[in-house]
């Protein structure tokens, strides 16, 4: 569900619809929320029990700390991203506009920044804030392939015996 849904992401363009927004997000979610499970239930049930408490609070940590770097990266691909489409097409739009933006991304959310804006201006931007986003979905895509390349690799994997089980 993961692989499919980031790979529907690559699909976005300007007219893509809320509805089909929340549709390819909710199979992502959906993909999210079953990785977080199963992994978690994989590291519990390939240890032995006294190293439960470690391996949880780790798989927790690592999951963390992976968010955060995931956040960091492709925050400033969107940005990067979105500041070079802006410097592309510069010469389109008003230079106090273009001044505001470099100054602060956040203006381009902001009610009073859009209303400064000409029918033009706003399709470049919401071009540039595409360009900027796209790259994101084909991290995310890309990284949700390696993800499940891993978990085939996994040796063991479920319905085999399990470290914590009594021999019979």
């Amino acid at each position: 569900m993961m692989v499919t849904g980031s790979a529907m992401t690559l699909g976005f363009s300007l007219t893509t619809t809320m509805v089909q927004s929340f549709i390819v997000f909710q199979v992502v979610g959906l993909g999210m929320g079953f990785i977080t499970l199963a992994t978690l239930i994989l590291v519990q049930e390939s240890l032995p029990e006294k190293d439960l408490g470690v391996a949880t609070s780790f798989h927790q940590f690592s999951r963390t700390f992976g968010g955060t770097i995931g956040v960091g990266i492709c925050g400033g691909l969107a940005t990067s991203g979105l500041l070079n489409r802006l410097e592309e097409t510069s010469r389109l739009l008003n230079p106090q506009l273009l001044a505001r933006l470099r100054e602060s991304v956040e203006s381009l959310f902001k009610p009073e920044f859009a209303a400064m804006l000409t029918q033009s201006a706003r399709e470049i931007l919401q071009e540039a804030v595409l360009k900027g986003v796209s790259s994101i979905f084909w991290v995310g895509c890309i990284s949700s392939i390696l993800g499940f390349l891993c978990c085939i690799l996994l040796p063991g994997g479920f319905g085999q015996k399990n470290k914590r089980s009594p021999e019979v």
